[in-house]
C-alpha cells in the first residue's frame, strides 16, 4: 500500500494563487510559482527517499491528511488546493478528483517538522460503504 508523508512550507493563501490577466483569463502569481518550485524540490527529494514510483497508480482512491501549522488569521481550507495541485504535479497522486477522503487539521503552532504536514495513502472505503 502506498504511503507518503512530508512536511512542507505553508503555501500561499488561496486568494493569492492566481491573478487576473488584463486580456482575460487567469495566471499563477509569482508567489505561487515560487512556492510550487521550492516545495516541488522538497517533494522530489522525499519521493525518492520513500521509494514512491515516478508515476502514480491510475484510478486509485486516495486518503489525504493535511495538518496546517497556522494561526486563526487564515481559513483552515485556504491551503488545500495548492497542496493537492502540487501532489498531482509532482506525481504523488494521479489527480485530486481521486481523493475520496480528506482530513484537515489546524495546529496553532507550527508542526515540529514544518508548516504543513501531508500524509497520503490509498483509501479503502469501509465494507458497508463499498
Amino acid at each position: 500500500m502506498m504511503r507518503f508523508r512530508i512536511s512542507l512550507p505553508l503555501p500561499p493563501s488561496a486568494n493569492n494563487l492566481f491573478a487576473n490577466a488584463a486580456a482575460g483569463g487567469r495566471y499563477p502569481t509569482k508567489e505561487y510559482k515560487q512556492w510550487l518550485r521550492g516545495a516541488g524540490w522538497i517533494v522530489q527529494a522525499e519521493k525518492s527517499k520513500q521509494g514512491i514510483p515516478s508515476e502514480p497508480e491510475q484510478k486509485k482512491p486516495y486518503e489525504v491528511t493535511l495538518v496546517f501549522g497556522m494561526t486563526r488569521q487564515r481559513d483552515i481550507d485556504n491551503g488545500i488546493k495548492a497542496v493537492l495541485d502540487l501532489m498531482k504535479k509532482q506525481g504523488i497522486i494521479s489527480d485530486d478528483r481521486w481523493v475520496d477522503r480528506l482530513i484537515v487539521e489546524r495546529l496553532r503552532q507550527k508542526p515540529a517538522s514544518g508548516n504543513v504536514v501531508v500524509e497520503i495513502t490509498h483509501y479503502e472505503p469501509p465494507a458497508e460503504a463499498a
